[in-house]
């Protein structure tokens, strides 16, 4: 048997049908690896970085999305891994396999879940069929896990925990698989949204600094301007100080700007009337007498 053909197919098939449409086409293009993340826009040439814009550490593709190292990203993570813990835990899921796939996605990709089952009070039927399920699983990586592949052996080891506990006529396996893949992709899917989400505030930071660097600008250069061409009335503005109107609050600094913009257009427009006024007399002194 291949490796693909371990993976529980089956159960996939199944939790994708219960997807949303728009929740599926982003699950593919999760799986597929064509989720628009850092590296992928660089290929596409419309980023000029493929660091992760969370962490700034490494490149970013859709497995760095469940592993950043950002903290921000690694709580977001733990309070998803324990939300799935919880659903499990309320599905009568056997404990161990609960523990293992818990500890194994809070330790990241380097963890082994092999190494996550415990020792328990299972049978050592049960105990060996949670075992075996794990190492498939180590074949099949952690990143398959995080991309919803996997191992048709936790299937067959919960299968055996609802029978030895008598609970096969309320749950089943099967329900069990399709669930447990429906609340790894939403875990999976609010770290993708965490990461959209840090990107659209880095961008809104990005844009304050440069429009609030703009304003500090326009600010100087009204100072530079000096009183000359503002109306008397609006002398108090510079008179305020410059170190006094860069303590003020955005808001109050393009007030500031534009109330000093307003008063030197109308000195301006003022100047214009009157030369024009001065022209128009000239012009009837200096015509002659009919």
């Amino acid at each position: 048997m291949t490796m693909v053909e371990n993976i529980d197919w089956d159960s996939v098939e199944k939790a994708s049908k219960k997807l949303t449409i728009s929740r599926r086409i982003w699950l593919l293009k999760h799986v597929s690896g064509f989720a628009p993340t850092a590296s992928k826009m660089v290929h596409r040439k419309e980023w000029d970085s493929d660091k992760c814009p969370r962490c700034q550490l490494e490149i970013e593709d859709v497995d760095h999305i469940m592993s950043c190292k950002n903290g921000t990203a690694y709580e977001q993570r733990l309070k998803g891994i324990l939300t799935l813990k919880r659903w499990m835990q309320r599905n009568s899921t056997a404990p161990e396999i609960a523990e293992c796939i818990t500890l194994t996605l809070a330790a990241g990709p380097t963890a082994k879940f092999e190494e996550m089952v415990g020792t328990s009070s299972s049978t050592s039927k049960l105990r060996r069929m949670i075992l075996d399920a794990a190492r498939e699983q180590d074949e099949l990586g952690w990143n398959n896990f995080c991309r919803g592949r996997i191992s048709k052996r936790w299937k067959q080891a919960q299968h055996t925990y609802l029978e030895e506990c008598r609970l096969l006529r309320k749950k089943t396996s099967n329900t069990w698989a399709c669930n447990f893949l429906l609340h790894l992709y939403e875990l999976i899917h609010e770290q993708w949204e965490h990461r959209n989400e840090e990107i659209t505030k880095a961008t809104k930071e990005k844009a304050s600094a440069s429009e609030r660097n703009k304003i500090e600008c326009d600010i100087r250069k009204q100072f530079e301007l000096g009183i000359g061409t503002l109306r008397p009335s609006d002398h108090h503005y510079l008179n305020e100080g410059i170190e006094n109107v860069l303590r003020k609050n955005i808001r109050a600094q393009k007030y500031w700007v534009r109330k000093c913009q307003v008063s030197r257009e109308y000195t301006e427009n003022t100047e214009k009337n009157m030369l024009v006024g001065m022209r128009n007399i000239m012009r009837s002194w200096a015509t002659q007498p009919d």
